[in-house]
Formats: C-alpha cells, sequence, structure tokens
C-alpha cells in the first residue's frame, strides 16, 4: 500500500481510504474500506475498488455528475 492516502470516516469503526499504488508495474488508484482492530491499528477489507490510473479523469467526472 502506498503511504500517502485521502481518508474520510465511513462509521465509529472504518475509514474509506484512497490512495494510489504500483502493482506489478500497473499505476492503481484504490478506494477501500478500512476497519479498526481491537488493538487499534486500521486493516483493509475487500470492500471497494482498484482502478487503472488512466481511468481516474473517467471516474471523477461520474462522482461529479452524481454529487449533481
Amino acid at each position: 500500500m502506498s503511504d500517502t492516502f485521502v481518508a474520510f470516516k465511513k462509521n465509529e469503526q472504518e475509514d474509506v481510504r484512497v490512495f494510489r499504488q504500483d502493482f506489478k508495474g500497473h499505476d492503481l488508484v484504490h478506494v477501500r474500506v478500512f476497519y479498526r482492530t481491537p488493538d487499534g491499528d486500521m486493516r483493509p477489507t475487500q470492500k471497494g475498488i482498484a482502478i487503472n490510473a488512466a481511468l481516474l479523469p473517467d471516474l471523477i467526472d461520474a462522482l461529479q455528475s452524481l454529487a449533481e
């Protein structure tokens, strides 16, 4: 996982994190749900998506159209 991410709270136990990662030569953007473990660490769940970074403008356009 990348050290740089943007996060917002989903609820008291979960965050949504958005980050970029190079995976096997592919530049990916992840939107993933993380949960808090009993010892306080944040761990990723399988909930979320990973898309090629080249598709990021399309994702942004789609989200902006929903926000309007």
